[in-house]
């Protein structure tokens, strides 16, 4: 896990919260609502700040699919990593799953923050990050 604070996709534009105004045509996922976008960034701090301490036992918490093996096959080694921002989250129309793109950036390099594609899934109310999306 500590090294899916170096998969990167793009360079950050801004500091907010961007929500799309369309469907995603890909997925078939709409914008979230309010109460889902808090939920989601709430899973984005979490998930940076569980990298950023190597905290497997938080990650474990937190993550399903393909990031939840990869915390269990092995120690998270710490990589201090700085949260920035999320933009574009979306979730299916049942509210079940959806994809959120996280931006931060390591401590060690500083800004500008990069974005990381994560799947996401919702059970019992509950938002889970299951997989990096590349």
């Amino acid at each position: 896990p500590s090294s899916l604070a170096s998969r990167t996709k793009r360079k950050a534009t801004a500091t907010t919260t961007a929500t799309p105004t369309t469907t995603s045509a890909a997925s078939g996922n709409v914008p979230a609502n309010a109460e889902q976008t808090q939920q989601i960034t709430t899973l984005a701090k979490a998930l940076v700040e569980g990298i950023s301490k190597g905290d497997s036992a938080a990650l474990a918490q937190i993550t399903c699919g393909t990031l939840a093996e990869q915390v269990k096959s092995g120690a998270t080694t710490p990589n201090p990593t700085v949260y920035d921002h999320v933009e574009n989250v979306l979730v299916s129309p049942a509210g079940t799953s959806g994809n959120v793109d996280v931006f931060a950036y390591t401590a060690k390099k500083g800004p500008p923050a990069k974005a990381v594609t994560f799947s996401l899934q919702n059970t019992a109310s509950v938002w889970k990050a299951c997989s990096v999306i590349e």
